[in-house]
């Protein structure tokens, strides 16, 4: 599995993010690479998104278009006078490609990459058609540098834009066009040319301070930016059929010399830099997992976008954090325990190593075993009003959960080894800091639950108020769960019989705890101030159903309960935030609700990967093609949120784990359990996704819809390679072995046999 070319290519939104490395929120707050319509790349700075999103100091896009027959293609309303449709097919966190055809035949490719930090690259492929049976003539390409500078954003002397065209006030400045903030504010510079090195003929520069005019808004400028753009022409000789090829850059500096030496840089630098970052794109799609088959065309694309912005939120070393780190987010980069867990459940399904070390790097590099949210510098970004120190608590990314799946699905002892100390401690802390004088666990604030200002914990002035007052069930719960981790991982690392049996012994004093928080019908959080039990319900109450505590009669009492979820903090539906909508389905699963966990879980992959896979802008100026912060119900008139935040793609694990029913066991098993929508379950319909990492090999799964036999049967097949010996199929319910096959030459083994919806079978390795 896998081939020379992995790399997913699709009808992708023309609308995302490139990932910049060198971006982080203290130390070097270097700016996003967003994208622009309608085939525009470019830098917002610092940020986008509702963290200060009216407080960016300056954008600056490259845009490139085309002019034959008379017709200009280079802004948005020139595209939408041609009714010609960007498109993109090829989009990953490094590189993504525009591609459209001009009325006139001439064929256009761009692809935006980063050739260093200064320098955002453009590849710019251009074919005329020979097929397009239209007069020939001269062909004009569009560079378009396009800048907005917010001055209420500076501390420097500076009153407006300046531009300096190619050749015409300074000789240094050579082909390349300059805009800049005078006196003493940043500049940019733009230019192109030629594959081989040689210089484009440049046939007009020009500013123009009206061309973007009308799209202003759609950018989300402050009150009082200032907008400049400059054009770049250049004349190319194009026969039928012929192409060419060039290189088109857009610098930055802090002043004219340092930008035109930044885009020197960058031209130099660009075949080397889309090389590299093409064999790295290479290097994971060989082993991350795609659609193929009859599925949904945004489903297949969506997958693609969530698995590339958990790449982007993975950020390289930077300050006190040594090796790298989970981001949560792109736009302002943090550690937090909670969203490093479910980002690293999401990603482990195409890259468990990385997966492994975000969690590893997000203990090791905190202070204090709670592990602090916590920026690049040091500093904390979670201190409640009382001045308490806070890391999210163990109910809201289920780090034990989380270790637990990936230690089962890749058998990594050494990496389980190198956790546990951290995750004892990070347990002990809890235990020892926030217990209640009566032994019950809670929470400082409820930003230390991951439930900001959660109706759960009463009336609160902010998230940092103090709300110990509150016994959460689910906290009870997760410490139990960890607790139970902690001695099953101590048995398998051979810890000492003590320590093995004091872990025991809290799991079950605190599992004792949270199932006698059962007031019926339902479990409930105790109010020590009022002295009563809280009548606030709560998705995330389910977590002793969830974590596999709850008794026969509770699980039994709380089926029901499924078919109407309460809201999520008195205000949120139950499924649209990544930690309550996990809580949830894993309920689910432990009710014996698979047909009902799998129908959860495909509605919130639709509407998710639907909207990431528009084509439009949202109405507040928001881009698909990357993955948000949550799922909101609504459409796409209520906002999702940030944009490139990492656990909006739990989605991958929802379609692996409740719809296509892939539960992990051990590196040696696993249980399918198919539970794929009734209504795609057309006679001969095929959904098959792979390769998915698995016990240091790769596993692809088909299901295929028999055509005599559609209603209740399916066709299974795995392909798995990397992992030889004998593999049997066993039905869960009877024991009954369904089929068996062999490894082949090449190591690769191919089981078959015939299934049905929901019912779950184990595959094993036999020796």
């Amino acid at each position: 599995m896998g081939s020379e070319d992995a790399t997913p290519r699709d009808d992708f939104t023309p609308h995302g993010y490139l990932d910049n490395p060198f971006q982080s929120w203290k130390l070097n707050v270097s700016g996003v690479l967003r994208s622009r319509p309608p085939a525009g790349m470019g830098w917002w700075t610092p940020n986008y998104g509702s963290y200060g999103r009216n407080q960016r100091a300056d954008r600056a896009h490259s845009h490139v278009g085309i002019e034959a027959r008379g017709m200009r293609m280079l802004t948005p309303s020139e595209f939408g006078a041609t009714g010609v449709v960007v498109g993109c097919d090829l989009h990953t966190k490094h590189r993504m490609r525009y591609v459209w055809t001009h009325p006139s035949g001439v064929r256009v490719a761009v692809t935006y990459f980063l050739a260093g930090e200064d320098a955002l690259a453009g590849q710019v492929e251009v074919m005329r058609d020979e097929a397009a049976h239209v007069q020939a003539g001269p062909v004009r390409l569009w560079l378009a540098l396009e800048l907005a500078h917010n001055p209420a954003t500076s501390r420097l002397w500076e009153h407006g834009v300046y531009s300096v065209l190619p050749g015409a006030a300074d000789p240094e400045t050579g082909p390349a066009g300059l805009l800049g903030i005078c006196p003493e504010g940043n500049a940019w510079a733009a230019g192109a040319a030629g594959a081989s090195g040689t210089a484009l003929a440049l046939a007009e520069a020009r500013m123009d301070h009206s061309i973007w005019a009308e799209d202003a808004a759609d950018a989300g400028d402050p009150v009082g930016a200032q907008r400049a753009t400059l054009l770049l022409a250049y004349d190319l000789a194009l026969e039928d059929g012929a192409s060419c090829m060039l290189w088109g850059v857009l610098a930055r500096g802090v002043g004219p010399d340092q930008t035109l030496a930044a885009w020197r840089a960058g031209l130099a630098a660009a075949p080397a830099a889309l090389a590299r970052l093409t064999t790295e794109d290479e290097r994971f799609w060989s082993g991350a997992p795609v659609l193929t088959g009859d599925w949904p065309g945004h489903w297949r694309r969506g997958l693609v976008t969530d698995l590339e912005t958990l790449r982007m939120v993975a950020r390289p070393a930077v300050g006190v954090f040594g090796r790298r780190w989970d981001g949560m987010q792109i736009q302002a980069p943090r550690v937090v325990l909670a969203e490093t867990a479910l980002d690293a459940l999401a990603l482990a399904w195409a890259d468990p190593a990385m997966a492994s070390e975000l969690l590893l790097g997000c203990f090791a590099s905190a202070p204090r075993p709670n592990a602090p949210c916590m920026r690049e510098d040091g500093s904390y970004n979670m201190i409640a009003d009382d001045g308490a120190i806070c890391g999210t608590g163990p109910e809201w990314g289920w780090p034990f959960a989380v270790v637990d799946a990936l230690w089962r699905r890749t058998g990594d002892t050494a990496g389980l080894a190198a956790l546990y100390p951290y995750l004892a401690a990070y347990l002990d802390w809890w235990l020892a800091a926030r217990a209640d004088a009566a032994g019950w666990l809670v929470h400082a604030c409820s930003w230390e639950s991951g439930q900001d200002v959660s109706a759960r914990f009463g009336g609160q002035r902010t998230g940092g108020s103090d709300v110990r007052h509150l016994r959460p069930v689910d906290l009870q719960a997760a410490v139990a769960q960890g607790a139970a981790r902690l001695a099953e991982w101590g048995a398998t690392l051979e810890r000492p019989e003590e320590e093995i049996g004091r872990w025991r012994a809290e799991a079950k004093r605190l599992a004792e705890r949270a199932r006698a928080m059962w007031r019926g019908a339902w479990f409930h959080d105790f109010d020590t101030r009022a002295g009563r039990w809280s009548e606030v319900r709560d998705p995330m109450q389910l977590a002793p159903l969830a974590c596999g505590i709850a008794t026969l009669e509770q699980t039994a009492a709380l089926r029901a309960a499924f078919d109407a979820l309460p809201t999520h903090g008195g205000a949120w539906p139950a499924l649209v935030w990544p930690p309550v909508a996990l809580t949830a389905r894993e309920a689910a699963l432990a009710a014996g609700l698979d047909a009902k966990a799998g129908e959860m879980a495909a509605e919130i992959l639709d509407r998710a990967w639907r909207r990431m896979d528009a084509r439009e802008l949202e109405p507040d100026g928001a881009v698909p093609g990357v993955t948000r912060e949550f799922w909101p119900e609504g459409g796409r008139d209520t906002s999702a949120g940030i944009e490139g935040y990492g656990w909006g793609a739990l989605t991958v694990h929802f379609l692996m784990r409740y719809v296509l029913g892939l539960r992990e066991r051990d590196a040696n098993s696993f249980a399918l359990v198919p539970a794929l929508p009734g209504a795609w379950r057309r006679p001969g319909a095929v959904f098959a996704v792979g390769p998915v990492r698995y016990g240091g090999g790769l596993v692809r799964i088909e299901y295929r819809v028999p055509a005599e036999s559609a209603e209740h049967a399916v066709d299974v097949a795995l392909e798995l390679a990397g992992l030889g010996g004998h593999w049997v199929v066993e039905d869960v319910a009877t024991g009954r072995e369904l089929a068996r096959g062999g490894a082949g030459a090449d190591g690769g083994a191919r089981v078959e046999w015939r299934g049905a919806w929901l019912a779950g079978v184990v595959v094993r390795r036999v020796t």
